[in-house]
């Protein structure tokens, strides 16, 4: 049985401004039902309005989350698979940078906690859901803003082992882009 474009859910992070807002536009154009995840309300509700207004899809609805929060994340998963019946495309999009250090409720560093650690949660709460609506996909966005900056530690050792890792990601993601840009497929990691 194959699915139209119509009958698909997209869900979008981090969708009330920049890239967020302007994926929820496009693929609103295209039709189907997409779902904005926001932690602003008011925020959030200018910018579906004018997705709707702009695309003439009315089935473009906000839903609100915190993703600097475990809770919020994980109580959003259990009421969007209430809600929705299917997941055809999941965007991680959401993504901050702050100056400051901040630490969240959940004792974690906020920018490790929204750009990474939560968008991995929610994919894995979302996952069976995703699973039931194959062919699904899974869109995780980032930038290159950690490119200037260090990761400090309390330990030398810490700090080494860190470092090692970012430079390693860091190589293997510069691979997987260029393979993917120049139109060659990747079935994995990138090799050294």
């Amino acid at each position: 049985m194959s699915t139209t474009i119509e009958d698909r859910v997209f869900l979008v992070t981090g969708a009330n401004s920049g890239i967020g807002e302007a994926t929820v536009l496009g693929l609103a154009r295209l039709g189907g039902t997409v779902v904005m995840a926001c932690r602003s309300a008011t925020r959030g509700e200018a910018a579906r309005q004018d997705i709707v207004r702009q695309s003439g899809n009315s089935r473009v609805s906000l839903e609100l989350v915190d993703l600097a929060s475990e809770a919020s994340t994980r109580a959003f998963a259990e009421a969007f698979q209430r809600k929705y019946s299917r997941l055809d495309v999941l965007i991680n999009n959401a993504g901050l940078y702050t100056a400051h250090r901040n630490v969240t409720a959940d004792g974690l560093e906020q920018t490790f906690e929204v750009n990474y650690l939560s968008g991995f949660l929610l994919t894995h709460l979302l996952l069976d859901l995703l699973k039931k609506s194959s062919p699904s996909r899974i869109v995780n966005v980032s930038s290159r803003a950690h490119e200037g900056s260090t990761i400090r530690s309390r330990t030398s050792k810490a700090s080494a082992v860190t470092a090692d890792t970012a430079r390693t990601v860091n190589r293997n993601s510069r691979r997987s882009c260029s393979r993917a840009n120049s139109g060659g497929a990747s079935k994995g990691p990138a090799s050294p």
